[in-house]
Order: C-alpha cells, then sequence, then structure tokens
C-alpha cells in the first residue's frame, strides 16, 4: 500500500496529533517513516492549526534526536570510542547540524556522529530545535500558502530539495573554512 495513502488516511483521525508526533519521533531516532506525508495532509484538511502540526512534528523530531544522541553519547562515553575523524566533525559540529536539521536523510547521521563525538549538548539541542521547527513550519506555510495545488510537489521534491539546500550549505561553509582558517 502507497504510504502518501495510508498518512492521508491517519490525518482525518482525531489522535492524528499524537500520531505526527510519534511518527516524527521514529524518523529521527531511525529514519523508517517520512513525516511530512502526515503533516502535510494534516495541514491541508485543517489550515488554521498546519502551524500547531508543524511544531508537534518539530517536538517529535527534537525529542527523537535527542534520545539518539544520547545514546550515541552513551556509546562513545562506555565504549571508549574516540576516532580522529570524531574530532575532526567536532570541530565543526555546528555546522553540519545547523545544515542537516533542515534536511530529511543526513540527519540521523549528524545526530549519531554529535553523539559519539561528544558535541556539547548546549550545541545540539538549540540547533536542532531551530533547524527542524524551521522545517517543518516551512511546510505547513507552503501548504497554507498553496493548499492542494503543491501538495505532489511537496511529498516528491522536498527532500530532495533540502538536500540540495544542505549541500549548499556545506559547500559554503567548508569554502569559508578553508579561506579564512588557513590564512
Amino acid at each position: 500500500m502507497d504510504l502518501r495513502r495510508t498518512y492521508a488516511g491517519y490525518a482525518s483521525r482525531p489522535e492524528a496529533g499524537r500520531i505526527l508526533f510519534g511518527v516524527s519521533f521514529l524518523e529521527a531516532m531511525c529514519a523508517p517513516l517520512p513525516s511530512d506525508f502526515l503533516l502535510i495532509p494534516l495541514a491541508r484538511l485543517n489550515p488554521e492549526r498546519g502551524f500547531v502540526y508543524a511544531l508537534v512534528a518539530a517536538a517529535g523530531s527534537v525529542c527523537g534526536a535527542a534520545a539518539l544522541y544520547a545514546l550515541a553519547m552513551y556509546a562513545a562515553l562506555h565504549l571508549g570510542i574516540n576516532h580522529v575523524i570524531l574530532q575532526a566533525f567536532q570541530a565543526y559540529a555546528p555546522v553540519f547540524i545547523l545544515a542537516a536539521g533542515f534536511s530529511g536523510m543526513p540527519f540521523i547521521l549528524i545526530t549519531v556522529l554529535s553523539g559519539l563525538a561528544l558535541v556539547n549538548p548546549v550545541v545540539f539541542i538549540p540547533i536542532i530545535l531551530l533547524t527542524r521547527s524551521l522545517r517543518y513550519l516551512f511546510i505547513a506555510w507552503l501548504v497554507w500558502r498553496s493548499g492542494a495545488k503543491y501538495q505532489e510537489w511537496l511529498e516528491r521534491s522536498f527532500n530532495g530539495m533540502t538536500l540540495v539546500l544542505t549541500l549548499a550549505v556545506l559547500v559554503i561553509s567548508a569554502l569559508g573554512i578553508v579561506l579564512f582558517e588557513t590564512s
């Protein structure tokens, strides 16, 4: 069965907000279910509550990422994981977290690397809170602004679009690091 149709069916249920939180939590932990497919029909069915649903999705995503981060940090501390790649990642972690927080797939990898590299939670949590909120609020705004007109395009292309933006941020950051830190 098509995942989009399944999610569209959940959107009409009274407990749809809790389902959205759970799907967003799981997406941040292990990425099996894209929460965008539930947020879009929810925002379309209830345009006046679309931004509330976006914040619910962001809260679920941040909670899931925090749990995964804590597990990775626990593993790093108790298994003695310390690698030169993790040390290099730690130096530029805010840039990577900022870039991946708005996109879909690299987010899990960056979350695990942040925990393994023992990135300060005071750095990690606010950045993911900001970026995940912006991501879901942007989706809700697009649905609110366009209604059903762009729903299929959003479901099909949003992750690709954010991945391109993420890569652009990483390339610009890398250029800045190379140009300003090597001189």
